[in-house]
């Protein structure tokens, strides 16, 4: 496949709730990861249409993404309480492909004229293209790691910094020495460390794979580790540890990695504070913003032909009408897929419609195109931590990570 370029007991309700509904005729069961304020608003439009009285309901299952991802495999090669369609991150595409756990969306898009590229966001939506012309997926959004920023802090501590619509890392230093001495932080560097490293590596025009091989043991790593600890031993950042969120949210912190979703948390518990949007920081005067996708599949599910194409003329109906009204997820701080969301003037009064409001903007985002790149990127996830708090050295780490990403890309 080709694409381009962020309990116990209630778990097992839901799962026990998806094998009752899964084989009722009259609903189409829907897993998905949002479990938080964004899964309200996803099930307001799943309540919303089926009002409207579809010939199968749609029922959404929200899970936490890693219980999902863990059930799968195996709900499909048991073939009971198949769900049958489902939200997934875009880096899934192709594993879930090649393990027959999904199956092309082409006679569904069938169903419904809309349904195609020319009303999605280009690197979205050639997330789920294959090279022989199959579509394993329709986009959703386009989501990843952004800065937020207090907009009275950067009036008062750097008034001119974000005249080029980014934050340097020379600007975070003077702030930070701005303002100590009212018991402020300049930067939130706690929050996504690993988001942090991947920003600071794609500035230097480099990453954690190439050409589906990793590249985590490098000079340019190396070199991206020693600036964020370079950025904790300023004294004007925040820590591992530290609660990076409430801390910016409190007016302890003038900017801070958060994510695009983020948006609705801050409105919705800090409804006072004062912020905007950018790029993440920069080091040498460029921008680099690493994006993820979720997107919707169809999952191999063994039923009879009529009853498919009865459900895919549905699922259609129900992907143009989230296509159609995805300005509500819109309000969950996601970019929507949707061309015609995007371009509308509702979106553009949003606070991420920054990142899509100039084609050199658009251009610092990016969805990192090589299939292997979750392995590489998991890997990174288990020592980045440890390396920045001293429990590994960064030698030791870096190998350690290398090895663990060769060795699943070798095994699967």
């Amino acid at each position: 496949m080709r694409t381009r370029k962020t309990i116990g007991m209630m778990l097992a309700v839901a799962v026990m709730s998806a094998g009752m509904c899964a084989g009722a005729k009259d609903e189409i069961v829907l897993w998905t990861p949002f479990t938080g304020s964004d899964g309200e608003i996803l099930q307001s439009l799943v309540d919303e249409f089926n009002a409207g009285d579809p010939d199968y309901e749609i029922k959404n299952l929200a899970m936490a993404s890693d219980d999902m991802y863990t059930k799968l495999p195996t709900v499909i090669a048991s073939g009971k309480n198949v769900p049958d369609m489902g939200v997934v991150h875009y880096y899934k595409l192709v594993d879930f492909e090649a393990k027959n756990i999904i199956v092309p969306v082409n006679s569904c898009m069938e169903q419904n004229e809309n349904l195609k590229a020319e009303n999605y966001i280009s690197d979205a939506w050639n997330c789920g293209s294959a090279e022989d012309g199959m579509q394993y997926s329709v986009p959703l959004d386009v989501h990843g790691t952004i800065v937020y920023y207090n907009k009275d802090l950067m009036e008062k501590y750097a008034p001119d910094a974000l005249n080029d619509n980014m934050i340097t890392y020379e600007e975070m230093l003077q702030m930070g020495e701005a303002a100590a001495e009212d018991g402020i932080l300049a930067y939130g560097g706690a929050g996504f460390t690993s988001e942090q490293f991947y920003s600071f590596l794609g500035q230097a025009g480099s990453g954690v794979i190439k050409d589906n091989a990793p590249t985590i043991d490098t000079q340019e790593a190396r070199d991206a580790i020693a600036k964020m600890q370079e950025i904790y031993d300023s004294g004007y950042s925040t820590r591992v540890g530290d609660d990076n969120y409430a801390m910016f949210a409190s007016g302890k912190v003038i900017f801070t990695p958060e994510g695009t979703w983020t948006v609705n948390a801050f409105q919705t518990d800090y409804p006072e504070l004062n912020y905007g949007v950018t790029n993440m920081m920069s080091l040498d005067g460029t921008c680099y913003n690493q994006m993820n996708s979720h997107q919707f599949v169809i999952y191999n599910k063994d039923e009879d032909e009529e009853t498919k194409s009865e459900k895919q003329k549905v699922m259609a109906d129900f992907l143009e009408f989230i296509r159609e009204n995805s300005d509500q997820w819109a309000k969950a701080g996601h970019i929507p897929a949707s061309l015609e969301v995007v371009n509308s003037e509702a979106f553009a009064e949003l606070p991420q419609s920054f990142f899509l409001s100039t084609t050199e903007e658009a251009a610092t985002l990016h969805i990192n195109s090589e299939s292997n790149y979750t392995y590489c990127t998991d890997a990174v996830g288990t020592v980045l931590e440890d390396i920045l708090i001293g429990n590994l050295s960064v030698d030791e780490g870096l190998e350690r990570a290398q090895k663990e990403a060769e060795d699943k890309i070798a095994a699967k």
